[in-house]
């Protein structure tokens, strides 16, 4: 499901000026997050682990250049991530600067709560799969 929000857009000239006010990033961040990426995502990814994938999300955007992006977020954004990510059986991350939050589930993730929660954020949900539909990683 993807879920927007009111918060900040940022592009061109805007987006160069947070990079530079932002990097470099310590290397101990850097190692961090790439081995969440590689000891987490992936393997989540492979084993259909959403506890895991949701687990790796969230030292992801708990350090490096991602924490920073969200912390440039409004509160509203940092506040609805907050409480996506609070669902148990969500993975929950922002795209790129955001505003534009992610969140990934299965079948027993409880979208209605997703839903709800996006709701009373005032945010839109711009993409939904729908209760009968799936969408499933396929390798060749």
């Amino acid at each position: 499901m993807l879920v927007l929000a009111k918060g900040i857009h940022r592009s061109g000239e805007r987006e160069k000026l947070f990079f530079r006010a932002n990097t470099p990033v310590p290397k101990s961040e850097v190692l961090i997050t790439l081995a969440a990426v590689y000891h987490g995502v992936l393997p989540a990814v492979v084993e259909r682990s959403i506890d895991g994938l949701a687990s790796a999300l969230a030292i992801i955007h708990s350090c490096g250049f991602k924490q920073r992006e969200l912390k440039s977020q409004t509160p509203n954004i940092q506040t609805l991530y907050s409480q996506l990510s609070a669902i148990r059986g969500c993975a929950v991350g922002m795209s790129s600067m955001g505003p534009l939050l992610y969140v990934v589930g299965d079948a027993g993730t409880p979208w209605s709560d997703v839903t709800a929660v996006a709701t009373e954020a005032d945010a839109q949900i711009v993409l939904s799969s729908g209760a009968n539909d799936s969408y499933a990683i396929t390798y060749s």
